[in-house]
């Protein structure tokens, strides 16, 4: 028979090596599995392939199979098996079939090794930096939402509710009353001074009075 296929003791014709073999020289009685860390996809090949990035593949392999969630490709190592694949560190996530782990991304973290995805920063905290393992406190006189990626300062016109230990949402900033006024990132609201006024809630600035 032909590279690609066999010819047992007796056969009347040729028949193509199966998935996960082959043949690289004609007249053979059997095909060859593939090695570990190579498959075979296809019938009547007369090579294999070497397995995928973020894939193992054991000796006589029809199909390469993904790393499994949290694991992935280990470096200049033949893996035969789910067991070689590299456990993704703490502040990285692996999904299922990764050639390299991925950095969490800011805004989410991850305490543990071996996590198919990342946690959101609760709110009340952030992460601005990626691959993070913890999130940071929200910084004081700011609000951190869900997921942030920042602390983000209470809105001109606004100031923070010092009665909220954690502010979580904009909407926990509180709106400067009149005769005041509150540039972003207020604490406290700011009386007019003498010359000056605001018969308006929720202003940035104080308008200067007329002569």
């Amino acid at each position: 028979g032909d590279r690609g296929s066999f010819c047992p003791v007796g056969s009347a014709e040729a028949t193509n090596c199966s998935a996960g073999t082959y043949n690289a020289d004609p007249a053979q009685e059997a095909c060859t599995k593939c090695a570990p860390g190579t498959f075979q996809d296809t019938e009547g090949a007369t090579a294999c392939k070497n397995c995928t990035d973020g894939y193992y593949c054991a000796e006589g392999a029809a199909a390469a199979l993904p790393c499994p969630g949290g694991t992935t490709k280990r470096l200049g190592m033949v893996m035969p098996s789910a067991a070689d694949c590299a456990t993704c560190a703490r502040g990285t996530f692996c999904p299922v079939g990764s050639a390299e782990p991925t950095n969490c991304s800011a805004g989410t973290y991850n305490a543990e090794a071996a996590q198919e995805a990342c946690t959101k920063c609760s709110p009340g905290t952030f992460q601005d930096v990626e691959g993070a393992t913890a999130c940071n406190n929200c910084t004081d006189g700011y609000y951190c939402a869900e997921g942030a990626a920042a602390a983000l300062p209470c809105p001109a016109g606004t100031r923070k509710d010092t009665s909220v230990g954690v502010m979580r949402r904009e909407e926990d900033c509180i709106v400067c009353g009149n005769g005041t006024f509150c540039p972003v990132g207020s604490e406290n609201a700011t009386l007019c001074a003498a010359g000056t006024y605001n018969d308006q809630t929720g202003q940035a600035a104080h308008t200067a009075c007329k002569h």
